[in-house]
């Protein structure tokens, strides 16, 4: 469960009811989580980060930060775009992880969806197709288009390998 100050907590609702408290991480309200696996999970919040956290021992291994801008909703996507600048990601944290996630998509309080590679760690395409806060994202398995919705009541198709609308 992700809080309005930051926290992320684990609530087992199954047996004893029992609350243990993950991670303090953000300084503002969560906007989003995904888990990776039993081993990881994604973050974002209106502090303008999105970070990945080991379920182990807690520690973080990987914050985006966009200076400012809001994340307001979050999703995972199947695929990936290689990044145009290559960089080795022979050092990436990420790359010991076994999982389908190769890439995060955020929307942000500007109208626009950023790309995170995970594997190069690093944000690899902006789009801007909404001119208010972005609402909510989906990408459809298999397909490089995404779904938004913003806080005017638009929806919008992104194609997230060309960057077109």
């Amino acid at each position: 469960v992700g809080t309005s100050c930051g926290s992320l907590w684990y609530i087992c609702w199954t047996t004893d009811r029992s609350k243990t408290r993950l991670v303090v991480s953000h300084t503002d309200k969560i906007t989003g989580l995904i888990p990776i696996e039993d081993t990881h999970i994604v973050t974002s919040s209106h502090d303008g980060t999105i970070r990945i956290f080991q379920l182990d021992d807690r520690n973080e291994i990987l914050r985006f930060n966009t200076n400012g801008l809001k994340v307001t909703c979050l999703t995972s996507w199947n695929d990936s775009i290689v990044p145009t600048l290559k960089l080795s990601y022979s050092t990436s944290l990420m790359k010991n992880i076994k999982s389908n996630i190769k890439s995060i998509i955020a929307g942000y309080d500007d109208g626009t969806l950023r790309i995170f590679n995970l594997l190069h760690e690093q944000m690899i395409l902006k789009l801007q197709p909404h001119t208010c806060s972005v609402t909510a994202i989906h990408v459809p398995l298999h397909t490089t288009i995404s779904l938004s919705g913003a806080e005017d009541g638009s929806v919008a198709i992104s194609n997230l390998v060309q960057g077109q609308l």
